[in-house]
């Protein structure tokens, strides 16, 4: 029965039926009742559960619907602001009950009688609700504006009381065309009455009843609504919850905000203090809150609030021993000046990453007030409005002041101005453990990238290549001479030689802050000013081979601001092998004795033979594994900051793997169209018969995903950023090298690029009227000039690449190492030469075969739409001469079209006939 409910402190309370009535039924009667009585907030058992956070005494519940029903029946109290209600006196319900003695009941019956053909249904409602209670500084607000205490001493007295009846008398028929029940009269009477006292005391009631004679052919309704009393209203209580939650999250005491509460986890020191809001920062928002009617005693209306917060009504403080924003050390707090509201309006966040100094104390204080235009009982006038966002002026009904910073701000039930608020102090850890994938920049060579160079491939130098004859600063590797009036191919090919001096690696990491330095690392106690940062690289072959492992140590110094680490190997990295590329910090030996450069290698045999005492052995190790991780964790005098892995192939550079390609051609005869001239009516399409030449380059070890595309550190470190893009590693000009010990046969073929005569030669390259004035020989220097550019695309690496010959981005490392030679992975080679990529030239353009005409259609406006509408696209190039045509026809055409009518030219091609 009832609510069992329990406290741990000074609070004690007897629940009887409270939040759960007694309920008794005897011969109809059904018979509901509690009793209540204590001090304070426990937890209570109910549905197999406790619940905590209960008060003692629970609020005066409402008058049931069956009494209102019967009151407010036929409109009695008709329109959205004189509806009876019998939430009367919410500002008693809405204080803090400390405690004190509540006991109600509920009585029911109700009676069914079939007599003959006749029937009467009854019910009939009688009940009371009585309380006497402990308010917490409860106040209420006179007709003279002045604000009182409630109750005497703290205790104030209310209750309810309420009867109702209900009856319908008519005749059950059951005729082969109609069956069911013909009400012959329906009435009902109801009556309620509330009352409190002392300061407020008062009374207010109502009474109501209905009649409908058959169905409603005779029918009617009244209702009398009653106060007497003093006029102490509800205090308007214009708070709202604000702050929803901060960042480091904390458990508030939802009692006393003001109140400073101790973050107990200890928080990274790049931690970003936030705060989150219930509503969003800087647009109006619509509440509506049933509140006491001053003009109709007893009873509510909706009352319309609109608020707003705005930027300038929060308050920020950051402080501690020492914050870094952008770089910056300060030691003054941080305020809302360093801080921004973010695109959703919901959150405050740093304008600026910041950090913090580690085990160091800081503060986070965030207070926010909100502005309101409150409508008063003007809001009886704005019947049908819905709380929400309002978008735009015109949604702010009834405002007369739209300007938010004239707004006065709201107020809290005590009549001061409302302030959220939270406070917080935090403790940041030790530092930074590991460097996370979010922070990398940069790292060299590419993470996870298959078949890198063992040698750092210089880029293609100027000196090494040749300037184009267009008189353009690009250049291409140089296969070829020519001069002004002949070309003609070189007639000793000479190997390009990069000097390379047998160079290693530059490997290189770059983070976006100063992570490598002692004040953010989180370092052993025993490392402080008692360490080296280094670069430890191990390697495996890929054939997982033990025998192969090897590791070695480069000491580095923090670059850039502590940003980054990069070290010039001596020796090109170990062919067709793992890499793994490990920062660390590392303790020294002795506090004098710092580290140096280290190589060590592991090398186990697999086989052992000798001789002990006169008898030989001879042992044989087939095959065991080992942990690779094993082999890659450091004693106890390393830390390990970041990782990153790749894999080798087997040539020095670049340079060498292109030279190593061969070259094949396929070569079929075709027809295609190109564009010719282009005006504001229509465009003409000149048709070629040509030979077309595929030239196919052919090697044995695949290119990696980084070789041939533009690449970002996102693809390969999950949580990286798309901030820089780096250039595919094959650089203009490269191609060239696969040129190199190739015939020069083939070369010349690739080169020449020719014409039948000189009409076809003008047509096909747009020259025009000023092709006719060409003399012969700037006709060859002009072909010489434009096989050069093609040469120059070639080398930018226009090329077409086969699907599935490019390796990703390798998945991970092996799991073990085996000191088994028969693992190798074939996958990152070809047993034959097989092609990588292909790359398609015009090798001879036969004859023209005439043109054609097309006329734009008038709806065409948008370059989109040419495309669309275009028969046999051209290459995209060609529309970058057709946006001026289009721009002009959007400017000077479009705006002049009226009711419809486009101007004939674009319409009629015969209009161009003249």
């Amino acid at each position: 029965m009832g609510r069992p409910w329990t406290t741990g402190g000074d609070e004690w309370g007897n629940n009887i039926g409270g939040g759960n009535p007694i309920e008794i039924k005897i011969l109809g009667l059904r018979f509901m009742g509690y009793f209540q009585c204590g001090v304070g907030v426990g937890e209570v058992y109910e549905n197999d559960q406790f619940v905590k956070g209960v008060s003692a005494i629970d609020p005066i519940p409402p008058i049931p619907n069956f009494i209102m029903s019967i009151i407010n029946r036929g409109g009695n109290t008709s329109g959205e602001n004189g509806y009876a209600s019998s939430n009367r006196n919410l500002y008693t319900e809405k204080q803090n009950i400390a405690g004190g003695l509540a006991f109600g009941a509920n009585f029911t019956h109700s009676m069914n009688i079939n007599f003959l053909i006749f029937y009467m249904n009854t019910t009939f409602m009688a009940g009371f609700d009585l309380a006497f209670i402990q308010l917490k500084n409860a106040k209420c607000k006179q007709s003279d504006g002045s604000v009182v205490d409630m109750g005497a001493n703290g205790f104030y007295a209310k209750g309810q009381a309420y009867l109702g009846a209900k009856i319908d008398v008519g005749i059950e028929v059951d005729l082969f065309f109609f069956s069911g029940k013909i009400s012959i009269v329906e009435a009902g009477v109801g009556a309620m009455v509330q009352f409190g006292a002392p300061n407020p005391s008062f009374i207010t009631g109502a009474i109501g009843g209905y009649f409908s004679v058959l169905g409603g052919i005779i029918e009617g309704s009244f209702a009398v609504k009653f106060y007497w009393g003093d006029e102490c209203t509800e205090l308007s209580d214009e708070s709202l919850p604000l702050i929803a939650e901060v960042n480091p999250k904390a458990q508030f005491d939802e009692n006393d905000f003001k109140k400073r509460i101790n973050v107990s986890e200890l928080q990274p020191i790049f931690v970003q203090p936030s705060a989150t809001f219930n509503y969003e920062i800087d647009k109006t928002f619509l509440i509506i809150i049933p509140v006491e009617d001053p003009d109709n005693k007893g009873y509510t209306y909706r009352e319309y609030r609109y608020y707003h917060i705005l930027p300038k009504d929060i308050t920020v403080n950051l402080s501690g021993f020492e914050i870094t924003q952008n770089g910056v050390p300060y030691t003054e707090p941080l305020t809302m000046a360093d801080f921004k509201i973010t695109n959703d309006n919901f959150n405050i966040v740093p304008n600026e990453e910041i950090s913090f100094h580690k085990e160091a104390d800081y503060y986070f204080d965030v207070k926010a007030q909100v502005r309101i235009f409150n409508l008063g009982t003007n809001s009886k006038n704005q019947a049908g409005g819905r709380s929400g966002y309002k978008n735009n002026d015109t949604d702010l009904k009834g405002v007369n002041n739209l300007n938010r910073d004239q707004w006065y701000l709201a107020k809290d039930k005590s009549q001061n101005t409302f302030t959220d608020e939270r406070h917080i102090k935090f403790t940041t850890d030790c530092g930074i453990k590991y460097i996370e994938n979010a922070w990398i920049d940069e790292v060299s060579p590419f993470h996870r990238s298959q078949n890198n160079p063992l040698s750092h491939s210089n880029k293609v130098k100027e000196s090494d290549l040749r300037k184009s004859e267009s008189g353009l600063s690009s250049y291409f590797t140089p296969v070829f001479n020519s001069n002004k009036n002949t070309l003609r191919a070189q007639s000793v090919i000479k190997k390009n030689h990069i000097d390379l001096s047998n160079n290693g690696h530059k490997i290189t990491v770059v983070t976006n802050k100063d992570f490598f330095d002692e004040s953010k690392l989180c370092i052993p106690k025993d490392f402080a000013k008692n360490y080296d940062f280094n670069i430890k690289i191990s390697s495996i072959n890929k054939s997982a081979e033990g025998s192969s492992f090897k590791k070695d140590y480069y000491k580095v110094l923090a670059q850039n601001g502590n940003s980054t680490f990069s070290v010039d190997l001596s020796n090109p990295l170990p062919a067709n092998s793992f890499i793994i590329v490990q920062a660390i910090v590392k303790k020294r030996n002795s506090n004098n004795k710092p580290n140096s450069d280290m190589k060590a290698q592991t090398v186990v045999r697999k086989n052992f033979s000798g001789t002990i005492e006169m008898a030989s052995y001879n042992v044989n190790i087939n095959e065991r594994k080992v942990p690779l991780e094993s082999k890659l964790t450091g004693s106890a005098s390393e830390m390990e900051i970041f990782r990153w892995y790749f894999t080798t192939g087997e040539y020095n550079t670049y340079q060498d793997k292109m030279a190593a390609m061969e070259i094949t051609v396929d070569t079929i005869t075709t027809e295609k169209s190109f564009y010719s001239s282009m005006n504001k009516g229509g465009y003409k399409l000149e048709k070629f018969k040509y030979i077309e030449s595929t030239f196919n380059f052919k090697g044995y070890e695949k290119f990696d995903f980084h070789d041939l595309q533009n690449h970002y550190i996102v693809d390969v470190f999950e949580g990286g950023n798309r901030k820089f893009m780096f250039d595919k590693k094959l650089e203009q000009g490269i191609l060239g090298f696969a040129f190199d010990n190739k015939s020069q046969e083939l070369v010349d073929q690739f080169l020449r690029t020719y014409f039948t005569d000189k009409e076809v030669m003008t047509k096909f390259l747009n020259l025009g009227k000023n092709g006719d004035n060409l003399s012969e020989n700037e006709m060859s220097t002009f072909i010489n000039n434009y096989i050069t550019e093609k040469m120059l695309d070639a080398t930018r690496w226009g090329i077409d690449n086969p699907i599935g010959q490019v390796l990703p981005p390798l998945a991970n490392i092996p799991a073990n190492v085996s000191y088994d030679s028969n693992m190798f992975n074939k996958s990152y080679k070809f047993n034959t030469a097989t092609t990588m990529f292909s790359i398609k030239r015009i090798q001879k353009v036969l004859k023209s075969l005439g043109s054609t005409s097309k006329i734009i259609p008038a709806h065409i406006i948008t370059m989109k739409n040419f495309m669309d509408n275009m028969p046999n696209h051209n290459p995209i190039f060609t529309f970058s001469i057709l946006t001026d045509m289009m721009n002009d026809f959007n400017n000077n055409i479009q705006g002049n079209v009226v009711n419809g009518f486009n101007p004939g030219i674009i319409n009629k091609k015969n209009n161009l006939k003249r």
